[in-house]
């Protein structure tokens, strides 16, 4: 083999080597797009108000807390949220007070955009779908839907941000 071929090929070796251990630029995270929860939100309601409070934890999770709280300040309905970006899917994981034996349950994301991001376990007893959607800078609206004892069943809260 000449010296001319032999350079040809080590410097063609050494740009396969290179561009299989070229790092590639970091994905951004898929939980970034929903930066928008973030916060603390209410929704005055006849049984009391209604909150939802999100913070950061890191970029692959967003805790929360869902809390009905009636106007003597005892707390009605409580809820530990969890929402974690894992293998570029999202998962929203609440753990309801006094339901599925204080076990979280798992929704996997099934839509997601700048504005609104959806949810769902069809095999979870009521609800079976959860939507988040940004309704304004400062509105919140999140339902829950799904069949429960056969029949179609939604519930809307319009959260405003506190």
């Amino acid at each position: 083999m000449s010296n001319k071929k032999m350079h040809i090929g080590l410097l063609l070796l050494l740009v396969i080597m290179g561009a299989c251990n070229a790092k590639q630029a970091p994905k951004p995270a898929r939980l970034a797009k929903a930066a928008w929860l973030l916060g603390t939100w209410q929704q005055p309601g006849t049984e009391g108000m209604l909150w939802e409070i999100w913070q950061k934890e890191s970029d692959t999770i967003y805790t929360g807390m869902g809390l009905l709280v009636n106007a003597n300040g005892d707390t009605l309905f409580s809820e530990k949220l969890r929402l974690a970006d894992r293998q570029d899917t999202l998962w929203y994981l609440p753990t309801v007070s006094n339901q599925n034996e204080g076990k979280e349950v798992a929704f996997k994301e099934t839509a997601l955009s700048d504005t609104e991001i959806v949810f769902e376990n069809p095999l979870h007893d009521f609800p079976q779908c959860i939507v988040y959607r940004k309704a304004g800078a400062d509105r919140l609206q999140a339902s829950i839907e799904g069949v429960q004892d056969g029949k179609a069943r939604k519930e809307v809260f319009s959260f405003n941000r506190k």
